[in-house]
C-alpha cells in the first residue's frame, strides 16, 4: 500500500486545506492547481492537499506522510496565531499581509482547533468495545497467567511461542496492554520485555485469590454477545438469548444455564465477584443475631464462605436449583466446611429452608417487580417474627440517574434477564407490602450495597 493509502487525512480535513489556500489568495479567483502539481484524477484529496501545502523546492520529499508533517490537528508547529510555521509545511510565499489572510487564519483555527475534548470523549466511547476485547483476549489467551509464572519479564517472541500465538498479533496485544496499564515494559538492549502490573497480578492472574479472570471470560463469551443485540432489546423490551445463542428464554435460568459448561462459567464468574466484594456486603450489618442463614440462589457458596468466616456461630444453607448444587459440590469443595450446607430447590415453587435470615444477593435484579413481590411474599411467609432478609444489589441513586456502572448493569439486565437495577426506595416499595419493616440501607463504597429488613 502506498504512503498515501496509509496516511491520508480525513476527507473533510483535506477539503478544508484546499479551501484554506483558496481563501489565502483573496478568495476571488477559482482555486487552480499549481503547474508543478500534475493533474491526476486518481489522487486523493489528502494527496492534493499535501502537494499544495508543500513548498515547491521540497516536493521531492513527498513520501513523508502528511500526518507526520505537523499539519494535523493540534500540531505543535502552529504559532500563537493558529497559523502553521514554515516548518509545518506552510508555503514560504504565503504572508499574513496577503489579501484574505485573516479569513485564512480563521479557517485554519477552525480546522486545527475543533472541540477536541468532545471528540476525545466520542472516540473514547466509540472505541470502548476495543478496550474490552483487548482485556478479554489477553485473559482468554493466558497472557497474565504466563507472565505471573515467568521468573523474569518476557519478550513478545517468547510470549507468542509459549501461548502458541502469532508474533505480530502478540506484539500488538502486549503493547495495547501496556498502554492500558495492564502490563509494564522495559527495554534491555534492543528487546522489549513485559511483565504484569500490580493490577494484573491482583485481579487478572488466575492464581490470585481475588482474580476476576472467570468473570471476564464470562463477560467476553456471553455478556458481550448479548450486548451485540442491545438495540433489539430496547425495541422489544426483553433479553436477547434467542438471537445471541438460539436459546429460548421463557424459563430464564434454563437459558442462563443452557449447558454444563455455561453453568460452571456463570458460577465461576459469581465466585470471582464475591472474592472481591463479598466480605464488605456481609459486614455491612451485624448479622450475628441470625444464627441460621439461608442464601437463596447462593450458587457456589462464595457468600456463605464469607459469612461463616465473619460470624463463627452461624450456619448457612445454600439453596439453589439441582444442577447448580451438583456443580457446586463437584467444582467448589469447601474442605468439609460443616457450617455450610447445600439444598436443592426452586425458590419460586419449593418450600424454603427454615432460617432466621434469608439472603438475596444479585437475585432481585434478575426479575420484574411482580416476580420480586412473589418471592418476597414467600420469604415473609417462611420467616419467623424478628427474622429478616438481606438484599445485596448494585443500587441506583435516588433519582435513578447514576452511578453509570449501575446504569450499565441495568441495561445488562435488559439484554440478559427479566429485571433491572433499582433505587433504595424501589426496593423498600417491594419489601413493605411483603410484611418487612425497619428497612435499612448501607452503601459499602463499592459496587454492591446491602439492605436489611426485618419481619
Amino acid at each position: 500500500m502506498s504512503q498515501w493509502g496509509r496516511w491520508s487525512l480525513p476527507r473533510p480535513c483535506c477539503t478544508w486545506v484546499l479551501k484554506l489556500l483558496h481563501m489565502s489568495r483573496g478568495g476571488c479567483a477559482p482555486l487552480s492547481t499549481p503547474a508543478w502539481v500534475s493533474p491526476n484524477p486518481r489522487r486523493s484529496l489528502s494527496h492534493q492537499a499535501h502537494l499544495l501545502l508543500t513548498p515547491r523546492g521540497t516536493r521531492s520529499h513527498l513520501s513523508v506522510p502528511l500526518a507526520h508533517s505537523g499539519l494535523q490537528q493540534g500540531a505543535s508547529g502552529s504559532g500563537a496565531s493558529g497559523w502553521p510555521s514554515p516548518a509545518c509545511g506552510q508555503p514560504s510565499s504565503l504572508k499574513p499581509a496577503q489579501p484574505g489572510a485573516l479569513q485564512a487564519r480563521q479557517a485554519w483555527k477552525e480546522m486545527s482547533s475543533p472541540d477536541t475534548e468532545a471528540m476525545r470523549v466520542l472516540h473514547e466511547f466509540s472505541n470502548g468495545f476495543m478496550v474490552s476485547q483487548v482485556l478479554f483476549a489477553a485473559c482468554e489467551l493466558g497472557v497474565f497467567d504466563l507472565l505471573a509464572k515467568a521468573p523474569e519479564p518476557l519478550g513478545s517472541a517468547a510470549v507468542a511461542a509459549r501461548l502458541g500465538a502469532s508474533c505480530r498479533g502478540t506484539q500488538l496485544l502486549l503493547d495495547a496492554c501496556v498502554s492500558l496499564k495492564l502490563l509494564q515494559v522495559e527495554t534491555r538492549g534492543e528487546e522489549a520485555l513485559y511483565e504484569n502490573t500490580e493490577l494484573s497480578s491482583t485481579y487478572l492472574a488466575r492464581a490470585s485469590p481475588t482474580s476476576q479472570h472467570h468473570m471476564l471470560l464470562y463477560m467476553g463469551r456471553t455478556t458481550y454477545q448479548c450486548w451485540g443485540h442491545l438495540a433489539e432489546a430496547v425495541r422489544e423490551g426483553r433479553n436477547q438469548y434467542l438471537k445471541a445463542f438460539g436459546v429460548p428464554s421463557e424459563e430464564l435460568f434454563t437459558a442462563i444455564y443452557r449447558s454444563e459448561d455455561e453453568c460452571l462459567q456463570f458460577m465461576q464468574a459469581l465466585q470471582a465477584i464475591w472474592s472481591v466484594h463479598g466480605r464488605s456486603v456481609m459486614a455491612a450489618f451485624d448479622l450475628s443475631p441470625f444464627p441460621r442463614i439461608c442464601d437463596l440462589g447462593g450458587c457456589s457458596g462464595a457468600l456463605a464462605k464469607e459469612c461463616v468466616s465473619l460470624y463463627p456461630a452461624c450456619h448457612v444453607t445454600v439453596f439453589d436449583i439441582p444442577e447448580v448444587v451438583r456443580t457446586a459440590r463437584k467444582h467448589f469443595p469447601f474442605q468439609e466446611e460443616e457450617r455450610i450446607g447445600f439444598r436443592e430447590g426452586d425458590f419460586f415453587k419449593d418450600p424454603l429452608p427454615d432460617a432466621d435470615l434469608y439472603i438475596l444477593a444479585r437475585v432481585l435484579h434478575d426479575w420484574a417487580d411482580d416476580k420480586c413481590s412473589q418471592l418476597l411474599a414467600r420469604i415473609a411467609q417462611a420467616c419467623k417474627p424478628g427474622g429478616g432478609v438481606l438484599v445485596v444489589e448494585s443500587l441506583l441513586d435516588a433519582e435513578g440517574r447514576g452511578p453509570l456502572t449501575t446504569q450499565l448493569y441495568s441495561l445488562n439486565m435488559l439484554v440478559q434477564t427479566e429485571g433491572q437495577e433499582r433505587t433504595p426506595a424501589q426496593y423498600q416499595a417491594l419489601l413493605a407490602p411483603a410484611g418487612f419493616r425497619d428497612v435499612q440501607c448501607k452503601r459499602t463504597g463499592g459496587i454492591y450495597s446491602a439492605i436489611l429488613a426485618r419481619k
